[in-house]
């Protein structure tokens, strides 16, 4: 009896919906943990997963031209051991170079850097490996750097992008390039910004250009020339329509050719190492340096 009093007085409850409750939490978090939980989801989802998969498809990249030169002669040359501790690049290039001497030749491209910077350091150490699996585990560990093979017995390592840098000097291009003296290969490599026409006008302007703008006479590049009481072979090459790359390649590959020949001294490959100096007397901004590696 009371209950029927207590509903004909006050009649049915009636339901409110929680509508302020809702405006404030769009997302129906019932706790705290959970909305910072979402949120720590969608960083996750806009920020570090793009980068982990642009750094997975940059490895990917490597290892799918790995494995499509993995066939390839020069690459399969068996190294028993290789070991570096703190090596840049060029010091690591060097110690490989130094195991697979008459074998193989390296050119090497060495990204811009100041007098006397160093690369960045890595340590590794193989045994019963190949010339192209340390090249891969080398590219790996400094990323700024790829590698190709070269027709014969040649590999190229250089800058990632070097191939299509027009400010590159390696990527001008010669109409005609033609050395017919007594030289050693390293001779004719130092001597490329003399001996390629286009790449001898281009410096030749970039330091007149300095002259106009400085009161100082121009300086020559630093570097060494080979020199030595042994007489010197005849070293003759002839190319049209090449860039300064595709000389220093041929000028190493003739060098496998002289030695294979006879010749008392050993192949090599070259350098091309630029050193940026504000006081360097070209408006290239630094020393462009060409030898023999």
């Amino acid at each position: 009896m009371d209950q029927k009093n207590t509903y004909e007085r006050d009649g049915p409850k009636r339901v409110v919906p929680a509508l302020k409750k809702q405006q404030s939490n769009p997302l129906n978090f019932e706790t705290w943990s959970q909305a910072i939980l979402w949120v720590l989801i969608q960083f996750l989802i806009l920020y570090v997963f793009p980068l982990t998969v642009r750094d997975y498809s940059v490895r990917a990249e490597q290892r799918s031209i790995d494995r499509a030169a993995a066939n390839l002669p020069i690459l399969s040359v068996e190294i028993k051991s290789f070991v570096v501790n703190g090596a840049d690049m060029e010091e690591a290039l060097r110690t490989l170079s130094d195991q697979v001497t008459f074998r193989v030749v390296i050119g090497f491209e060495r990204i811009p850097h100041h007098e006397g910077e160093s690369g960045q350091p890595m340590s590794l150490e193989l045994t019963n490996t190949t010339v192209g699996k340390i090249l891969s585990r080398l590219c790996r560990m400094d990323l700024r750097y790829e590698y190709r093979p070269v027709e014969g017995q040649m590999v190229e390592v250089f800058p990632k992008g070097a191939l299509d840098n027009p400010e590159d000097l390696l990527n001008v291009k010669i109409k005609e390039f033609s050395v017919d003296r007594e030289a050693l290969p390293g001779g004719v490599i130092q001597m490329i910004g003399q001996d390629a026409p286009e790449l001898k006008e281009l410096l030749d302007h970039k330091k007149e250009e300095w002259m106009k703008n400085s009161d100082g006479a121009p300086g020559g590049s630093p570097g060494s020339m080979l020199s030595g009481n042994m007489p010197l072979p005849h070293f003759t090459l002839r190319l049209e329509n090449v860039t300064v790359r595709h000389i220093l390649n041929a000028i190493a590959l003739e060098s496998v050719r002289m030695f294979e020949d006879g010749k008392v001294f050993a192949p090599g490959g070259w350098e091309y190492d630029f050193v940026v100096s504000g006081n360097a007397p070209t408006t290239l901004g630094g020393y462009p340096k060409w030898k023999t590696f």
